[in-house]
């Protein structure tokens, strides 16, 4: 179980994550902005409750519908691409590499069923983050 209260976040402390999370898990087009704004801030930033954050994007991302998952996706591997250390004791894709597996492989397989082209870009590109998280774990 995480401690969000001991994270930190783009707005300083995280114990709001937890919420916020749940929030997204249950409409994530309306809520990923808010999410980005806390967790990777301009997609290019990430803090500790963001890669804290990346179990439960996992499990948001194997019980959603098809049409929200690119949402789940698209919020981690934002978060997966921030990740610097690659392959580092205790560097984020160390600690959180089942997640980024998980993740990965749900990428991959809805890659292939996204039917419009921007849908199918910014997953192409989400791809390529976490598959960046995972070299060479």
């Amino acid at each position: 179980m995480t401690d969000w209260s001991t994270l930190t976040d783009a707005c300083g402390p995280a114990e709001h994550v937890a919420g916020l999370l749940d929030r997204f898990e249950a409409d994530p087009s309306s809520v990923w902005s808010e999410v980005m704004d806390h967790l990777c801030p301009q997609l290019d930033t990430a803090f500790p409750a963001s890669y804290a954050a990346l179990p439960r994007l996992a499990e948001i991302a194997i019980a959603c519908s098809a049409e929200d998952l690119a949402w789940v996706l698209l919020a981690a591997g934002a978060i997966a691409a921030c990740s610097p250390g690659l392959s580092k004791p205790g560097s984020p894709q160390m600690v959180y590499s089942a997640p980024i597996r998980v993740l990965h492989r749900l990428t991959d397989r809805h890659l292939s069923r996204a039917v419009e082209a921007g849908e199918y870009v910014n997953l192409l590109q989400t791809q390529g983050c976490v598959v960046f998280a995972l070299w060479p774990v």
